[in-house]
Parts: C-alpha cells; sequence; structure tokens
C-alpha cells in the first residue's frame, strides 16, 4: 500500500498510475508486471542506497516513474507503431517532469524513488524487448 503526504499529493498520483499503468498491460498484462516488478525492485534499492539515513520515502511517483520509463524504453526496443506512439505521448506530456523528477533539485521530493522507478522500468523492458507482450 502506497501513502501520500496530502490528499493533493494523492490525487496528483492516482491519474498516473492509472494512465500509465493501463498503457503498460497493452498488448497484455504482463507488460504491467514487468513495469511493477522492476519499479518496486529499482525504486527501493535506489532509495536504501541513494537516500539519507533515516528518511522517509512516501508516494507512488516511482510506480508513475516506473511506468513511464518502461513505456518509452518499450517504444525504443520494440520499435513497433504503437509502442513508438504511446513513448511519444508519454514524453511529450511528462518529458520536463520526467526529467526534472530524477535529479535532486527540490527538498523534501524523493528524486532516488523516481530515478530508481525509472531505471527498474527501463530494465525491464529492455529485459523483455523479444517478448511479444
Amino acid at each position: 500500500m502506497y501513502t501520500d503526504a496530502s490528499l493533493r499529493h494523492l490525487l496528483a498520483n492516482i491519474g498516473g498510475v492509472l494512465v500509465r499503468g493501463w498503457l503498460c498491460m497493452w498488448p497484455s498484462t504482463a507488460g504491467f508486471w514487468r513495469a511493477t516488478v522492476g519499479r518496486l525492485l529499482g525504486a527501493g534499492a535506489s532509495s536504501w542506497l541513494l537516500g539519507a539515513p533515516h528518511s522517509v520515502h512516501i508516494g507512488a511517483s516511482g510506480l508513475i516513474f516506473g511506468y513511464a520509463g518502461y513505456l518509452v524504453a518499450r517504444g525504443l526496443y520494440t520499435r513497433r507503431i504503437l509502442s513508438v506512439l504511446v513513448a511519444m505521448f508519454v514524453v511529450w506530456c511528462h518529458g520536463m517532469s520526467l526529467l526534472y523528477g530524477v535529479l535532486p533539485l527540490t527538498p523534501g521530493v524523493s528524486w532516488q524513488g523516481h530515478l530508481g522507478g525509472a531505471i527498474g522500468g527501463l530494465l525491464m523492458a529492455r529485459a523483455s524487448r523479444h517478448s511479444r507482450s
């Protein structure tokens, strides 16, 4: 279960999880599960390794970054037209926020979770690039 810092934070994350999670399910749910597992491992490891001692990392934004990383990388690796269009959509809609979100620019924001989630999503897309799903 994910906790968020405020109702506003929670509401902002719900849309990102639903849209990107749904896009990861195309053409099968295997992509969704791959991206989710990659994100969990990546964000958890990076928060643990790069986070300040005794810091708390909350929210679902690491999941959102994991899905985004998976979707962009899936388009690059598979080169299927719909995957490429989805990747372009994600970059067009969220490109700068995805870039700035993985940098340590905003105090109190877990850039470590964002970075690890994105890397986990990228790695899972690479690992499954020859799969039909």
